[in-house]
């Protein structure tokens, strides 16, 4: 979801501001304070590096989330090549500069007078496609250093969420592309490393440099727990997005088989921001059968997450694609053991973790999760993970940015193995408990990818070629109206996103009392045809008789604002607005300056395009003549 630089998207802030290339640079002993979501930080001490000053543009999309990995590694970055004597200037699309307190971030407009003689070396933290930027990237390559955290395959989102598998796509090609051109890349793993190469990309081109983390600045204080609820009680934690490739499938089957086959209580309790836009994955993990009790927190207080932690006998973490896997090195440094599916970038982070595992095996998960109410098993699978936890330090992290800027293309360090007794001591107790339970029938159909699946240009052909076939067939599609094929599309409530909201079989519902002080329903982000256009929403009135007063507000990526009206509930009308040239990203924006005082039951946005106005030269003659 993305918007123009003119106009801020569904309320964020963007306040680009002047500012001089010549501002004052940081000491050598950084103070990182403030630099997240309000939370303060202990001084670090930054290893300077001889060499030349080099000014430095770090560019990223959006920074507007509080949970958000990208922008976060983002403003890591500022802070480490500025303490390490460089000058360092932040650019945005879209920001908050309120998230960032004491950052100076500027607009795009900004980065575009400064780029050409005001910056040596430009980092573009890529997410999923910005086209203008893209091509800015390829047109100006020697500057650039694609910043790449991996991206989420297509085949996740393929079943009811289209639009994600084509935001999916749209980033592996644009990889792709950049690739075939031989643009400098910083990877965030090993394994990103080698999915590049399977889409062209050279090695000399890439060089992995870990992602930034709040744990790696101020780690939380770790906990010595004895049991702190009774022994037939199992507490297991999830932390991470609530999306389609994080496990929770798997997550719920393993526990499930727990607490159908031991004497244990198991309860599932999942951390992590969800996506409104992905209602029927929703669906699907609340109709699995669950035997355990599983907890959904959503977003929670940092608070909030360390008491979850000291409650927890183990962090479980079968995700079945990761860039880098942050949530395993936080739960570490927290002092969590760990079970994890040893897949993608996990297969070589984890590769000396006694119960990281690369077959896919619900009991052999159910084994190593029950074998660590042990004491001695738990004490010794903590040591094990404080020696691989170095890998992941913040002197490592310095020292790949450093040698990247310097033009060495360094190898991340990995621990030295010195646990090799222990590891085969702790897979001896998981395997003694898989042994008395490998004779259970498990459920084996439900969905789940394999250990090292790369997307290749086969799987980008074929994805490409069927997601553009769905897309001229669907009644939903904007293509459609560009062909004149149909009159009119539907756009359901499922292509809307809502702060507060949420979605039901048949509307998305933003209930009576919601915050009313920024956009309420926002969507759908489509591609738009030039064009002359009629807009009608739909919502239910016949609960409460509602008549809530909306305004409604339409814009697109390069074009701006198309229209706005008032209206209200119950009372709406077509509102006319004209697309001058094809753009990106129709966004709809619905916001009310009345408190809600009934719930709101949106049903859907009708777009009609008016069939286009011709007068021929006989007709305009046959009028001249009259």
């Amino acid at each position: 979801m993305k918007t123009s630089s003119r106009e801020p998207r569904s309320g964020e802030a963007n306040h680009a501001a002047r500012y001089s290339l010549s501002d004052s640079n940081r000491p050598i002993w950084e103070i990182f304070t403030n630099c997240h979501c309000g939370t303060s930080y202990k001084a670090v001490p930054i290893r300077r590096f001889g060499g030349i000053c080099v000014k430095i543009g770090i560019v990223v999309q959006g920074l507007f989330e509080k949970s958000d990995s990208i922008g976060y590694d983002a403003i890591f970055q500022y802070h480490i090549t500025k303490a390490l004597g460089h000058a360092v200037f932040l650019y945005a699309e879209t920001f908050d500069a309120s998230l960032h307190p004491g950052i100076p971030i500027h607009g795009m407009e900004q980065f575009y007078l400064d780029f050409p003689d005001g910056l040596d070396k430009v980092f573009y933290h890529f997410c999923d496609g910005w086209d203008a930027f893209d091509a800015f990237v390829l047109e100006h390559k020697a500057k650039m250093v694609v910043r790449w955290h991996n991206n989420t395959p297509p085949w996740f989102y393929m079943f009811k969420q289209k639009r994600f598998a084509m935001r999916s796509l749209r980033g592996f090609e644009v990889i792709t592309s950049f690739a075939a051109q031989g643009v400098a890349m910083t990877t965030n793993s090993a394994f990103t490393s080698e999915q590049l190469s399977v889409l062209g990309g050279k090695p000399r081109n890439a060089t992995v440099v870990f992602p930034g983390s709040r744990y790696l600045i101020s780690p939380p204080a770790r906990t010595d727990r004895d049991e702190v609820h009774p022994d037939n009680v199992f507490n297991v934690l999830f932390v991470g997005r609530f999306v389609a490739h994080k496990g929770h499938r798997a997550m719920i089957h393993v526990c499930n088989f727990m607490a159908e086959h031991t004497e244990y209580k198991v309860n599932l309790n999942i951390v992590g921001r969800e996506d409104r836009a992905l209602n029927e994955y929703y669906k699907e993990i609340e109709n699995i059968q669950k035997t355990c009790s599983v907890n959904v927190f959503g977003e929670v207080s940092e608070q909030e997450l360390y008491k979850l932690y000291d409650t927890t006998d183990a962090f479980l973490f079968l995700s079945e694609h990761e860039g880098f896997g942050l949530p395993i090195f936080e739960a570490i440094s927290r002092n969590l053991p760990v079970v994890a599916w040893r897949n993608s970038a996990l297969d070589s982070l984890l590769v000396d973790h006694p119960m990281a595992f690369k077959e896919f095996d619900v009991i052999k998960f159910a084994s190593a999760l029950i074998a660590l109410k042990e004491r001695r098993t738990r004490e010794t699978v903590l040591k094990i993970q404080n020696d691989i936890a170095k890998q992941y330090s913040f002197e490592t992290v310095q020292d790949q940015l450093s040698n990247f800027l310097k033009g060495c293309n360094t190898a991340p360090k990995r621990p030295v193995a010195s646990h090799a007794q222990s590891y085969l001591d702790v897979q001896e107790q998981v395997d003694i408990i898989y042994r008395s339970l490998a004779d259970i029938d498990v459920d084996t159909s439900f969905l789940h990818d394999f250990s090292g699946h790369y997307v290749s240009k086969y799987d980008l052909r074929t994805f490409r070629i069927f997601l553009d076939e769905a897309k001229s067939g669907s009644t939903s599609s904007p293509d459609n109206l560009s062909s004149d094929a149909l009159r009119y599309i539907d756009l359901s409530f499922e292509y809307f996103s809502s702060h507060h909201g949420a979605m039901n079989d048949a509307h998305m519902v933003v209930p009576e009392g919601t915050r009313h002080d920024n956009h309420i329903i926002f969507g759908p982000y489509i591609d738009i045809p030039k064009g002359e256009y009629e807009l009608e929403l739909f919502f239910n009135t016949v609960s409460g008789n509602n008549r809530q007063p909306l305004k409604i507000e339409i814009a697109s990526e390069t074009l701006g604002i198309l229209g706005r009206s008032k209206t209200a509930i119950g009372a709406s009308f077509p509102i006319n607005f004209t697309v001058r040239e094809d753009d990106k990203n129709l966004e709809i924006r619905i916001s009310t300056s009345h408190p809600i005082t009934k719930d709101i039951l949106f049903e859907k946005a009708r777009l009609k395009k008016k069939p286009r106005r011709a007068f021929s030269f006989l007709a305009r003659l046959v009028g001249q003549r009259r």
